[in-house]
């Protein structure tokens, strides 16, 4: 079951990538969706639209992989 934060964090992602496609699984490294300049420019619209600042060490391809663990990444944060 896809939440809220799943769902806006899948429309930021799309719309960073063009309009590409994706699910809370898809694997955005993997597949080209994001690369590194796409998780940098994802994080701060993630920090925008969320109102948070993410911790440096938050910051690994394994957070970044899906947009479900990019939620998860935002809900520890927000509960920090």
């Amino acid at each position: 079951m896809i939440n809220d934060i799943e769902t806006r964090v899948m429309k930021l992602i799309q719309a960073s990538s063009g309009g590409k496609s994706v699910s809370a699984e898809t694997r955005l490294l993997e597949s080209g969706i994001l690369d590194s300049f796409g998780i940098i420019q994802l994080i701060g619209q993630l920090e925008e639209e969320f109102q948070i600042s993410l911790p440096g060490e938050a910051l690994t391809p394994e957070h970044f992989a899906t947009a479900q663990s990019i939620a998860g990444l935002i809900r520890r944060t927000v509960a920090a």
